[in-house]
């Protein structure tokens, strides 16, 4: 299952998370990954600005009700009851014309669904495969993956999947930044 939702969320909402995450008082953290922080290729620089507002044995930042409001209205979207197990922000920079697409990846080894949020427009796709992860083998991806959709970024585009997946983004070529919200979504019991 793969999902795309224009205008996700309601403008009003956007526009107070944007205003928020893309200003200058934004805290900000450098991981050399955006593949969840363990996999780097030598040679690729992948290395981006994330916030994490909330992840299993964290405290939750200060994004952390608003991130709630807008996991709710995307999760609005999609049949069944599900709750937050992570949210995490990304800012990616150019980095030059070349294409840069980040490793391959799973965000948790739980059964999972994923909520990707754009918040403004950009491009740096994200890639899914067709390759999916086995319970109980080491998150790594298989050597050789297989395109089964990309998802372009717009402001408000949301794009829901089978957090089994393995997934990548791709730096930014023709435009400064690109803002995510990445919601990691589990089935209430």
């Amino acid at each position: 299952m793969i999902t795309v939702y224009d205008n996700a969320i309601n403008q009003e909402l956007l526009t107070k998370l944007q205003e928020i995450v893309m200003s200058d008082e934004m805290p900000w953290f450098y991981t050399p990954s955006s593949a969840y922080g363990t996999i780097v290729d030598e040679g690729v620089s992948q290395g981006s600005l994330y916030h994490l507002a909330s992840s299993p044995n964290t405290r939750p930042s200060f994004l952390y009700p608003i991130c709630k409001e807008v996991s709710n209205q995307c999760l609005s979207l999609v049949e069944g009851d599900y709750n937050i197990i992570r949210a995490r922000l990304a800012l990616q920079m150019w980095k030059g014309l070349e294409h840069i697409t980040h490793s391959a990846h799973v965000d948790s080894e739980q059964e999972h669904l994923v909520g990707l949020l754009y918040l403004n427009d950009s491009d740096g796709d994200t890639t899914l495969y067709d390759q999916e992860y086995e319970w109980g083998t080491p998150s790594a991806p298989p050597k050789v993956l297989t395109k089964k959709s990309e998802v372009h970024p717009r402001a408000n585009r949301l794009v829901i999947f089978d957090g089994y997946h393995y997934h990548s983004s791709s730096a930014p070529t023709n435009y400064p930044s690109r803002y995510v919200i990445n919601f990691n979504w589990v089935k209430e019991k």
